[in-house]
C-alpha cells in the first residue's frame, strides 16, 4: 500500500488486508444492504459513503424480487475499519443480539449526516427499534468525527449507557458541535440490566463497555492482551514471557530472551532488551549464534562464543572462522600459514633466487676471466716463439 514518510511516498507491505474502499448505500438504486449487493463488500476496509440496514434489505423485498438476507453474510463486515458518512441500523436479523460484525470498526467520519424529518440534528450513528439487540458489540469504535448518536427504542439493549460517549465524540478536532447530541433513550433501564447481570466485566475501567466479557471494554483497568483485558501480563510466569508497553498491552518478549524464574524476562520487544540471553550475546543483542561470514563495515566478520556465551571477534587472519582466540583458534589452522610465515617464506625464496643468480653471474664472470687470462698467456707464448732462433 502507499504510505508517506518524511514527505516521500513509497510502497510498503500491508499489515493484514490491504486497504480497499467500497461504495456504500443510500442512493436511489442502492438504498440498503441486501442479498443482491452484500458480496460487493467482501474484504472492504473503508466504506465510501454510508451503510444502511433497512427492513427491505434484511427481510427482503418481494416487489423488487430481492430475497431475505442470510445473517451469516453479515460477517463480511468484519473487515470494515472506517465509514466516511453514517452507520444506520434500522433493521437487523432476529437471531443476532449484537452488532459484533462491526467489531473492527474504528471510525465513523460523519461527512454527510442523517437528518430526520422532525430533527435539526445530524446523526452519524443510528440504532433504532431492534427488538433482538442486547448489546452493541462495537468494541473497536474509537471516534465519531462529526454528527450525533441516536440509540432509541431497543427494548432489550444494555451496556449502552456505560459507554463514555463524550470521549468518542470529542476525540476529533471539532468537539464543540456534538457535546449535547447524545440521544440515548427508551432502551432497557439500567436497573433491569443490573438485576439480570448485564454489567461490565470487573476488568473493565470506568469508561464502560460495549457488551459482556473482558473483550468488550472501552479500556482496561489493568492490562490487555490482543484486545482482551487481563489482570496481569505474564511477567514472571507462563511459557511465553511478556512485558507491558506504554498503553498497558501485554507484548511477548523476543524469542532470544532467556526465561527468568521469579523475575521479569525482558523490558521491551527487542533482542537488546532481554534480562539474559537464551543462546549467545553479540554486543547488546541476544542472538541464536555468533555471526560467521557476515559482511560488516570493515569486511567479512567472524566471531566465536567465549565461556560466558558472548561473541568475540576472531583473529584478523582467520579467514574461515574460528573456535577460539588467536591464530591457533582459526578453523583449518593445521593448513593455515600466518601472514608473517608467508612473508618469511617469500623473502627466503627471493633471497635464494638472488643468491643463485649472484653465484651464476659470478661463475660466468670468473670463467670469462680465466678465458681472458688463457688467451693472453697464449699470445705471450706465441710471441716468444716467433722471436727465438
Amino acid at each position: 500500500m502507499e504510505v508517506e514518510k518524511n514527505g516521500v511516498k513509497r510502497c510498503e507491505l500491508c499489515g493484514g488486508l490491504c486497504p480497499k474502499a467500497c461504495r456504500g448505500t443510500g442512493t436511489q438504486n442502492r438504498q440498503t444492504v441486501d442479498a443482491l449487493n452484500i458480496d460487493s463488500f467482501i474484504n472492504c476496509t473503508k466504506i465510501q459513503g454510508s451503510l444502511h440496514f433497512l427492513v427491505t434489505g434484511i427481510h427482503g423485498d418481494d416487489y423488487n424480487n430481492i430475497p431475505a438476507l442470510d445473517p451469516e453474510k453479515l460477517k463480511i463486515f468484519n473487515t470494515v475499519r472506517e465509514i466516511t458518512d453514517i452507520l444506520s441500523i434500522q433493521s437487523w436479523p432476529e437471531n443476532m443480539t449484537d452488532l459484533s460484525v462491526f467489531s473492527n470498526l474504528q471510525t465513523i467520519q460523519g461527512r454527510t449526516l442523517y437528518r430526520g424529518v422532525s430533527s435539526r440534528r445530524g446523526y452519524s450513528l443510528l440504532v433504532m427499534k431492534i427488538p433482538s439487540l442486547t448489546s452493541l458489540g462495537l468494541r473497536s469504535l474509537q471516534r465519531i468525527n462529526d454528527g450525533s448518536v441516536y440509540i432509541t427504542g431497543n427494548k432489550k439493549l444494555c451496556y449502552h449507557d456505560t459507554v463514555n460517549w463524550t470521549r468518542i465524540l470529542t476525540s476529533s478536532s471539532r468537539p464543540q458541535r456534538r457535546q449535547k447530541y447524545i440521544d440515548i433513550k427508551e432502551n432497557r433501564p439500567r436497573n433491569e440490566c443490573v438485576e439480570m447481570g448485564h454489567v461490565c466485566d470487573t476488568l473493565c475501567s470506568s469508561e464502560g463497555c460495549w457488551g459482556p466479557g473482558p473483550d468488550q471494554c472501552l479500556s482496561c483497568k489493568n492490562y490487555s492482551r490482543g484486545g482482551t483485558c487481563v489482570p496481569e501480563c505474564m511477567f514472571v510466569t507462563g511459557e511465553t514471557r511478556e512485558f507491558a508497553d506504554a498503553s498497558g498491552e501485554c507484548m511477548p518478549c523476543h524469542p532470544e530472551c532467556k526465561v527468568q524464574e521469579g523475575k521479569e524476562t525482558c523490558i521491551g520487544p527487542g533482542a537488546d532488551e532481554c534480562v539474559a540471553c537464551a543462546n549467545r550475546q553479540d554486543g547488546p543483542h541476544c542472538v541464536s549464534s555468533c555471526p560467521e561470514g557476515v559482511m560488516g563495515g570493515e569486511g567479512v566478520i567472524f566471531k566465536y562464543p567465549n565461556k560466558q556465551g558472548r561473541c568475540e571477534p576472531c583473529h584478523i587472519n582467520c579467514t574461515q572462522g574460528c573456535f577460539g582466540p588467536g591464530t591457533g583458534g582459526c578453523i583449518g589452522s593445521s593448513r593455515y600459514i600466518s601472514g608473517q610465515a608467508t612473508t618469511g617464506i617469500v623473502l627466503g625464496v627471493i633471497a635464494i633466487l638472488f643468491a643463485s643468480f649472484s653465484i651464476f653471474v659470478l661463475s660466468v664472470l670468473y670463467r670469462r676471466g680465466l678465458a681472458i687470462r688463457r688467451k693472453r698467456a697464449m699470445r705471450r707464448y706465441m710471441a716468444s716463439g716467433e722471436v727465438s732462433p
